[in-house]
């Protein structure tokens, strides 16, 4: 359950109690009692059903003749008090009608555990959550009254992606200021050219600045906090939620990377969206940031001891931690493929590409289709194929041939093509491949349908993200077409699709592995 705050249930029936009905009755006291005294004149004057036309002349002609009448000094003080009380009303009622529309106080997000931010031109800047410059251990970092939150990414580069969504989604559920671990290496997706790459900071990739106004929170990575070049290790606990799961605890890269020397203790079985799930409630890892929930949940659980120096901490307070994310949901198991998906609705969608990582993708797309940088981004239709770790598919389906020909493929694309001639009258007739295939025969077929493909040798960029470049180029250029044709099951497939139905309202097709 999400805590409740200024956008909670309760909040819109407290504000109509607030500035209801009672508050409007109030306004008329403030009016001059001539305006009252109008009013119900005004009001005793209308024509009583029960006399006649010529009783109801000659009633309001013997109250007339009853009325004192008006000096001018009298009139003159009379209509004075009339302009302060409807100036008055009227200044009430556009403080009525501002509160009604909650511009003031309600338009933004409480954010109580952190320090007011008051570094001046941008919002929610991440120095105020630190005490200064990377330090050798990150506790001596810390700002006291502030509460972290921290996980390490797994597996491939967009399955990282999609852990540190999460991170940040439970980061919101329990007010903790996120701390993103860099995006680890991973040879069996980034090849034998990864061996002396470096982590990547997501900011290298990412625009967190531009995530962190949106959301109106802060965001932290771990070379803010901590700096690994004075090689000093830190001890301690974090939370497993893959020991749930899976019989031991994995002690993952990120760990290494960063220095830390990880005790590891279970979540709660409890955690589980239901007994037999693999995916883990968002909601109920966010609740051990509570100490009350804390207490219950680290009694009689199992710690596990760190890999070096063999303690047994139990998960930090102030640096809440998890050794994985990604196996998290708020609903139901692999809800990211859904389009309700909260971490993609809430964090997602608003996490675009940093301005340098574009100007390098968008370099090579021009390259790729022999344009000029001059002329107008060109339009394409993008497609993913996914092969390699997918041909164990072939194996449990017994599927031959093992892979989709490029024939579905093509014929997706031709409706993407109709769709969007159809919507927009223009043809689109340039196709963008990206694919893990090494075979070099099935390239030259997409080259015969006159496909192109993104070619990466001498590329700038290498030296910004070395192993990194060809799948970070792909993900950009996927995104930035006008439609998209994925392979189902793939997560990269998945979030190019989202891209592109987001940023261009492109449509849509997908490609399954069992596709006849």
């Amino acid at each position: 359950m999400v805590p409740k705050g200024p956008y909670g249930p309760n909040h819109s029936s407290k504000r109509s109690k607030r500035f209801g009905l009672e508050s409007e009755s109030v306004l008329f006291s403030c009016l001059d009692p001539y305006i009252m005294d109008n009013i119900s004149s005004s009001s005793s004057d209308s024509q009583d059903p029960l006399l006649s036309p010529a009783e109801h002349q000659t009633t309001i002609a013997a109250r007339s003749q009853s009325r004192r009448p008006a000096s001018p000094a009298w009139s003159l003080r009379r209509k004075s008090k009339t302009l302060y009380a409807l100036l008055l009303l009227a200044i009430i009622g556009v403080i009525f009608a501002i509160l009604r529309l909650g511009l003031l106080g309600d338009s933004q997000p409480e954010f109580s555990p952190l320090p007011p931010d008051d570094s001046g031109d941008l919002p929610w800047n991440h120095e105020v959550y630190i005490k200064g410059s990377p330090t050798g251990h990150f506790r001596d970092n810390l700002v006291d009254g502030v509460n972290y939150v921290t996980a390490w990414p797994i597996e491939g580069f967009t399955n990282q992606f999609i852990a540190q969504l999460n991170l940040l989604l439970l980061a919101s559920y329990s007010d903790r200021v996120p701390v993103l671990a860099p995006f680890i290496v991973d040879k069996r997706h980034l090849g034998p050219k990864s061996n002396k790459t470096q982590p990547l900071p997501v900011s290298e990739v990412f625009d967190l600045q531009r995530l962190a106004q949106r959301l109106r929170r802060p965001i932290l990575e771990w070379h803010h906090v901590k700096n690994v070049t004075l090689k000093q290790t830190d001890d301690i606990g974090c939370w497993s939620a893959f020991n749930v799961t899976h019989k031991d605890p994995i002690h993952f890269r990120s760990e290494e990377d960063l220095l830390l020397d990880v005790s590891l203790t279970s979540v709660p079985v409890s955690s589980r969206l239901n007994p037999t799930a693999i995916f883990l409630n968002i909601a109920s890892l966010a609740s051990l940031g509570w100490h009350e929930v804390y207490q219950n949940a680290i009694s009689g659980a199992k710690t596990f001891p760190s890999p070096n120096h063999k303690h047994t901490r139990y998960p930090d307070e102030k640096m809440q931690c998890f050794d994985s994310l990604y196996y998290v949901a708020t609903e139901s198991e692999y809800e990211f493929e859904h389009s309700w998906s909260p971490a993609w609705n809430l964090v997602g969608r608003y996490l675009h590409f940093n301005s340098r990582a574009q100007e390098f993708s968008r370099a090579l797309i021009y390259k790729t289709f022999h344009m000029k940088n001059s002329e107008p981004f060109p339009s394409y239709i993008s497609i993913h194929v996914r092969h390699t770790d997918f041909g164990s598919v072939c194996k449990s389906q017994k599927l031959d041939p093992c892979f989709p020909p490029l024939e579905i493929y093509k014929k997706r694309v031709q409706e993407i093509r109709d769709i969007i001639s159809r919507d927009t009258g223009v043809i689109v007739d340039k196709v963008l491949v990206a694919s893990d295939e090494k075979n070099q025969t099935w390239w030259d077929e997409v080259s015969s349908l006159g496909w192109k493909t993104l070619n990466h040798d001498n590329a700038t960029g290498w030296d910004t993200y070395d192993a990194w470049f060809p799948t970070i180029m792909d993900t950009i250029a996927l995104s930035f077409a006008k439609g998209f044709v994925g392979t189902s099951g793939s997560t990269m497939s998945l979030l190019a699709a989202r891209r592109v139905e987001l940023w261009a309202k492109g449509p849509v097709q997908w490609v399954s592995m069992a596709q006849p």
